[in-house]
């Protein structure tokens, strides 16, 4: 970057018929652009992505150990023996859901960008209040002049009142009490008799099937044929398929149950006492929080003026309070409660999305069962920017009684493996496993379904995100397209299960819902664009369709085929235009080595038979 530059320009988008003086740095946050002079924050993301993605790691890690007189931030969160409500906490989960992942890894770009430089002056227009904030304690601390002009109020507003700290810690004791009284009349409506001796596994309660859920599809089966038994924890949240907790329990007991199998529901292990076990550690994090809370090394980083104070204050404050806080309490005991009543459990497996529970039962397992082993099941895909998976470990455990990470992750195909060896997990640890939950891609790949409603036209079939303000992105931009390009195109919209949408509100000249099936959809239509971040891209793989994927600079590039050359990128509608009428977006040969995909699930049998 030239040094020499006076003045630094910081817009989300290049201003329409706007010039610029040769002395002025234009950096843009949100817009793929670039040129002499204007430098695109999200080309130079995907361009440094490893050094970015290490930079916010060893951040985020690195804040375990400060000392505040004399006691280390994490032992500050020391709830008990066992579990430590640092490591639980949502800026430690990385999670793309849980934290502002995208702003953060923008603000570490936009410091390196202009680190060095030795302008005089420093100007955003932005609609991130907290990346201006953030800016203008840097010009401060190295006497550069500021100017901000933030257009609207964002999710880093200054203090909004659903982030103040008296709304949070009202939403934590709301949670509690109307968690208490949604339960209370099914606390005694399922066994607490396990099998003892016997394997576990726990996953949120959600994609399901007749027996269990499709990410455990086929090892009863396999379970029963090897003389073997378990116990299959499920955990509770409401989603469209399960909405409350009577529609809970009624799903678990309607499993198809067997001799060798037994279902439970992790909140039938809930207690009076756990609910005031969550209350006392409220009131220790309460006054752990006013002791921190003007400590702003926190969110240092290694340079004078740079931080992250404004980008993860609101994050910060949910390791304090906060109704995720409470329902992540709740789990926390109960899973306690729940190793209470097991007897000589063998190997434990459970869905691996590095959740904060997840730690929690890791601690809780090695302490029970020392010389059996937990199993981390990945069940979906590894997306380079989702930092819950393939995240490098940066702590140490000596003392078991905290050893919150698995033994063994169960890695479910080739390019996961990859970027699991990348991140620097020892071959050892990483198990091959097939991916039970998409087994039915072998099945279907093969077929073919000829639908007259495909034959004549242009038809583009557009799968929906789980994110409703992904969408609405993607929406937006498809929108413009239509209003763009001068082709008669029909929008078929397939809706994500958590994320209707609402055509109603916008103005396609030909667009519609649609419910069939993928795999009929990817048997009978040619062309196909998908979201960012869906993993429905991998399906398409296995029909030979390459996918054509959005590309929104006001987010990461999360797409699960990022870095391969299986996917079309659409930044533009001309790009659009391009493939369509191009037909390249079907161009891509047989593709069966991304999943590993196995109907005699021989790689799992391997692994229910092997001592480790």
């Amino acid at each position: 970057m030239n040094p020499a530059y006076k003045k630094i320009l910081i817009f989300d988008h290049l201003p329409a018929n706007s010039k610029f003086n040769s002395d002025a740095l234009i950096i843009l946050l949100d817009s793929y652009e670039f040129g002499e002079s204007i430098v695109s924050v999200p080309k130079f993301i995907e361009s440094n992505s490893t050094k970015l993605k290490n930079l916010y790691l060893d951040f985020i890690h690195s804040k375990s150990e400060i000392l505040f007189n004399k006691k280390s931030l994490r032992d500050l969160f020391q709830v008990d023996d066992r579990l430590n409500l640092w490591d639980c906490s949502p800026i430690l989960e990385a999670s793309i859901y849980s934290s502002p992942l995208t702003i953060s890894i923008k603000m570490l770009a936009i410091f390196e960008l202009i680190r060095g430089i030795e302008a005089s002056s420093l100007e955003i227009e932005t609609i991130y209040d907290g990346v201006s904030r953030s800016l203008e304690d840097y010009c401060k601390e190295v006497n550069i002049q500021f100017q901000t002009n933030c257009i609207t109020s964002t999710f880093f507003n200054h203090t909004p009142l659903k982030h103040s700290t008296i709304y949070l810690l009202f939403a934590s004791w709301i949670f509690i009490l109307k968690h208490f009284i949604q339960w209370l009349p099914y606390r005694r409506e399922q066994s607490h008799q396990l099998k003892p001796k016997a394997k576990l596994f726990f996953a949120p309660l959600a994609h399901l099937t007749s027996s269990s859920m499709k990410s455990w599809d086929g090892l009863d089966k396999l379970i029963f044929d090897s003389n073997q038994e378990a116990n299959f924890i499920y955990l509770y949240s409401p989603t469209s398929e399960i909405k409350s907790p009577k529609s809970a329990l009624n799903k678990i007991h309607s499993f198809i149950s067997s001799q060798t199998i037994k279902s439970f529901l992790l909140e039938s292990w809930v207690t009076n006492g756990i609910y005031i076990k969550v209350c006392r550690a409220h009131y220790y994090l309460l006054k752990t929080y006013f002791r921190l809370r003007n400590e702003r090394k926190i969110f240092s980083l290694s340079r004078p003026g740079e931080s992250l104070e404004h980008i993860l204050n609101i994050t910060w404050k949910k390791s304090f309070f906060g109704a995720g806080l409470s329902d992540n309490l709740i789990r926390f005991y109960s899973l306690k409660n729940l190793f209470l009543n097991i007897s000589e459990p063998s190997d434990c497996f459970f869905l691996f999305e590095n959740q904060s529970w997840e730690k929690v039962l890791n601690a809780e397992f090695h302490s029970l069962a020392s010389n059996n082993s937990t199993f981390a099941i990945l069940h979906s895909t590894v997306r380079f920017w989702d930092l819950r998976f393939a995240q490098p470990k940066r702590l140490k455990r000596v003392d078991k009684k905290q050893d919150i990470e698995p033994n063994f992750y169960g890695i479910n195909g080739n390019y996961a493996m990859e970027q699991y060896l990348e991140a620097g997990f020892s071959p050892e640890e990483l198990l091959p496993v097939e991916s039970l939950r998409y087994q039915y891609l072998k099945e279907s790949a093969g077929q073919k379904i000829e639908k007259d409603e495909f034959n004549t036209g242009i038809h583009i079939v557009i799968f929906g995100d789980y994110s409703a303000a992904l969408n609405i992105k993607m929406l937006n931009f498809l929108q413009v397209c239509d209003q763009t390009l001068d082709l008669p195109i029909e929008f078929l919209f397939k809706e994500h299960i958590n994320a209707p949408i609402d055509l109603s509100k916008y103005s396609f000249r030909n667009a519609r819902i649609i419910f069939e099936p993928n795999n009929e959809l990817f048997l009978s239509a040619k062309n196909f664009f998908f979201s960012n971040m869906t993993s429905a891209q991998v399906d398409a793989l296995y029909f030979q369709i390459k996918p054509m994927v959005f590309m929104d600079g006001s987010e990461l590039n999360l797409s699960p085929l990022r870095g391969t050359d299986r996917i079309t990128c659409i930044y533009s509608p001309q790009d659009l235009l391009i493939h369509i009428t191009n037909g390249t977006s079907n161009n891509i040969s047989d593709d069966n080595d991304f999943l590993y995909l196995d109907k005699e699930i021989k790689k799992w049998q391997r692994l229910f038979s092997t001592e480790l």
